[in-house]
């Protein structure tokens, strides 16, 4: 099942293997020094510690100030450009993950899977290295970097969102979404510009493509990338080389 390759999160920072990559520096500023508290994705994530990756893309004028308005009062978020990319800057523990309606009270919220972010760890010399989709292993030569630069655990608070869910009667489900089949899946383009904070907008998308197209998501988001996220010319890359590769067998 999808749950049993779930990758499991580290005991402590310095003995985290994989990482979480996010698209715009100011959104890892903002976790690090303990605002941002909750990491949005269409996945749950197992609870434990991850490196914390920032892409090499950067956010966009609009998403620094919606993290501006986020930060309290006083807060100055700093210039986007000022910020490192393409690096490990470093560790964060995920201690549970809530459905959306239940992080109302958090204006970091955004969902549909709320993952919880209870301690941060910073790394003093930020370590390069290119990320991933998901959740990713870490090279070891950048482990061995990153390990000599971590910093002090740091516990955020998170009284605002509630402790992890019961598993009795008054536990609060995760939303559960209907499977479509592959002729009833609506595909529309997406620019790069209104990805969310992290890369979960890439792996909802490459999702519908792969459903849409009946082929795995590694080819989905690789096509996704070469086609700037637009979904339409994205699928229709997948079936022009799935056609094209069965005209050649049957052509043999």
């Amino acid at each position: 099942s999808a749950r049993s390759h779930m990758v499991s999160g580290a005991a402590t920072p310095h003995s985290a293997t994989h990482a979480i990559t996010l698209r715009g520096a100011t959104y890892n500023w903002a976790i690090l020094r303990g605002h941002k508290i909750i990491e949005n994705r269409s996945m749950r994530i197992s609870s434990g510690w991850y490196l914390l990756h920032t892409g090499a893309r950067s956010n966009s004028g609009e998403a620094q100030a919606s993290i501006q308005a986020r930060v309290p009062e006083g807060v100055i978020v700093p210039d986007e450009a000022s910020l490192p990319h393409g690096v490990i800057v470093g560790a964060i523990r995920i201690s549970h993950s809530l459905p959306l309606e239940s992080c109302s009270a958090s204006v970091w919220a955004t969902g549909p899977i709320c993952n919880v972010i209870d301690a941060v760890c910073s790394i003093e010399v930020p370590v390069t290295h290119r990320g991933m989709l998901g959740i990713w292993p870490v090279s070891e030569d950048a482990l061995e970097q990153v390990r000599a630069s971590l910093g002090q655990i740091r516990p955020v608070d998170v009284s605002r969102v509630p402790p992890p869910p019961s598993t009795g009667a008054g536990a609060v489900p995760f939303p559960h979404r209907k499977r479509k089949t592959p002729s009833s899946v609506i595909v529309q383009p997406l620019s790069v510009g209104e990805m969310g904070d992290s890369t979960s907008e890439l792996e909802r998308q490459a999702a519908k493509v792969a459903r849409a197209a009946k082929c795995d998501l590694l080819t989905a988001s690789a096509a996704l990338v070469a086609n700037s996220m637009n979904l339409s010319r994205a699928l229709s890359q997948i079936q022009d080389r799935a056609h094209t590769r069965v005209t050649k067998e049957d052509g043999q």
